[in-house]
């Protein structure tokens, strides 16, 4: 959730109808694999192996959201990745890149 706030969103993702619960169900089943799968993980910054599940989240987070224009509290936390991100890009290059 550091490096995507905005997925808090997904909590309100729960509607009864059938392409929702396909998404979560998908979400779930992506989620297994990725959890028996044991590495340190020292060389990456973020959630590399969540991007698996991102279609199925990015669904759930227009459930979520539901509006056309975006609230300026979700603008704020769309920033806040982008701003996290941004740096994480900086920290892990900063070495390779002078």
């Amino acid at each position: 959730f550091v490096a995507t706030p905005a997925f808090i969103y997904l909590l309100g993702a729960f509607k009864r109808k059938v392409w929702v619960s396909a998404a979560w169900v998908s979400s779930i089943l992506l989620f297994i694999p990725l959890a028996l799968y044991f590495t340190t993980g020292i060389f990456q910054f973020g959630y590399r192996y969540v991007l698996d599940m991102i279609i199925p989240f990015i669904t759930l987070l227009a459930v979520s959201v539901q509006t056309e224009k975006l609230a300026l509290h979700m603008k704020a936390i769309i920033l806040a990745g982008v701003l996290v991100n941004y740096w994480g890009v900086w920290w892990f290059y900063r070495h390779w890149c002078r």
